[in-house]
């Protein structure tokens, strides 16, 4: 929030002042400004920034529109190709702890993204997001090699949190189950 700053009429407005105090009129042009913050993981933000972006573009998507199956079809197919790229990351990134990499996907909010796109009325939205959120719980070596699997616990225990949130259904439960069920078993000992 401190990064941020309201502009009008070339003053920033101050966060204890309401529009009225600082005599802003209806229809007024209001500017947010922003500055964005150094950071030593670039490609791991960006990779991040064009996940929001297709699940917005997914969330955005109407059934009505001609073709949509298709242009669906290919966004769904990226988020989960997404997700692989941003855990493949991590094998890739020597100089960057695997930590520090994982802590990008919980603070940009793409854990509540995909539970958005989890409790979707489009079925295969729903499906996209439930593949994509399992990615985290499979161990493959392509993208997900057992030494890295421990550093997903924290995403997997918002997701459950999330879960818990939402309205229970069996496949809400199930994935649940089965995202909760990391912090049951024994986990490898990095």
């Amino acid at each position: 929030m401190y990064e941020q700053q309201l502009m009008y009429g070339g003053k920033q407005l101050q966060y204890d002042q309401t529009l009225g105090d600082c005599h802003v009129v209806n229809d007024a042009m209001v500017n947010l400004v922003t500055r964005m913050l150094s950071t030593t993981l670039p490609q791991s933000w960006k990779l991040i920034n064009d996940f929001m972006y297709t699940i917005r573009s997914m969330c955005r998507m109407g059934e009505q529109v001609p073709n949509v199956k298709i242009k669906l079809s290919h966004l769904q197919d990226s988020i989960r190709n997404e997700v692989k790229e941003f855990l493949k990351m991590d094998t890739k990134t020597v100089t960057v702890s695997v930590l520090e990499h994982m802590q990008v996907f919980q603070l940009s909010g793409v854990t509540s993204a995909l539970m958005m796109l989890f409790l979707a009325l489009l079925q295969s939205n729903r499906e996209c997001a439930e593949e994509s959120i399992k990615l985290f719980l499979s161990l493959n070596e392509d993208f997900l090699p057992s030494h890295i699997h421990i550093y997903c616990a924290p995403i997997l225990l918002e997701f459950c949190k999330l879960l818990v949130k939402s309205v229970f259904g069996h496949d809400v439960y199930t994935l649940y189950l089965l995202c909760h069920c990391l912090f049951v078993m024994p986990l490898p000992i990095c």
